[in-house]
């Protein structure tokens, strides 16, 4: 079976996510399990392709879909809840999710397939979604959003497939936008890695980049 990624939990246990659900093993007792969409258990996977697992504040996993968006899966129950992402302007691709990440504050960050960037928040269970706008350069650059993370000064940095390197202020809510006219060898990124130094590594279409965080990215001399 094809995997997303595989995740380790604050209980130790590794979480598989998968094209066809979700594999769980725990090193204590060697025993696997597996989560998989079934018809006739509503309390199973509504989705079968799993791209990630974040773990919130409270120790509650929240699975992103490849098209049934968010599900909260409960381990007392043993049971999983669907949360769609609410967007009357175009539901069906916010719905496609990537990967996603628990930011310092314990909001979840979510990439997506053509839906923009996802925020939640999971004691609220409230969702917000960032779309590009052509008329507003300081929107997301691209609405297909799929590497995140977080830098130690909160910032919010999303790679997008033909938008370029994007940076996200939650304070302000507020975009910025590096592409190849700032150095990248391509505007489509697929995935991005911090060094020990500070440094992102990106990789994208045409090979890998190697990118100096900026204290402040939304200053227009920082490059």
């Amino acid at each position: 079976n094809i995997t997303w990624m595989t995740r380790q939990d604050s209980k130790g246990n590794f979480w598989f996510c998968t094209l066809n659900g979700l594999a769980l093993y725990d090193p204590k007792t060697k025993i696997h399990r597996y989560f998989r969409t079934d018809v006739n258990d509503p309390g199973s996977l509504k989705t079968a392709s799993i791209p990630s697992v974040i773990e919130d504040d409270n120790g509650k996993l929240w699975v992103t879909t490849f098209g049934g968006g968010l599900e909260l899966y409960d381990p007392l129950r043993d049971v999983f809840k669907a949360y769609k992402v609410n967007d009357k302007r175009n539901p069906a691709n916010v719905n496609y999710l990537v990967g996603g990440f628990k930011a310092s504050n314990g909001i979840l960050y979510i990439g997506s397939w053509d839906g923009g960037l996802i925020q939640f928040n999971p004691s609220t269970e409230i969702f917000r979604i960032f779309r590009h706008r052509p008329s507003d350069p300081n929107t997301i650059s691209s609405n297909i959003a799929i590497p995140l993370y977080e830098d130690k000064n909160g910032f919010i940095w999303i790679g997008t497939l033909g938008g370029g390197l994007n940076v996200f202020d939650p304070s302000t809510e507020l975009f910025r936008t590096f592409t190849m006219q700032d150095g990248l060898p391509s505007n489509a990124i697929v995935s991005m890695a911090r060094d020990n130094d500070g440094k992102s590594w990106i990789g994208t279409y045409h090979g890998i980049a190697c990118f100096s965080l900026p204290q402040n990215p939304f200053d227009k001399n920082a490059k």
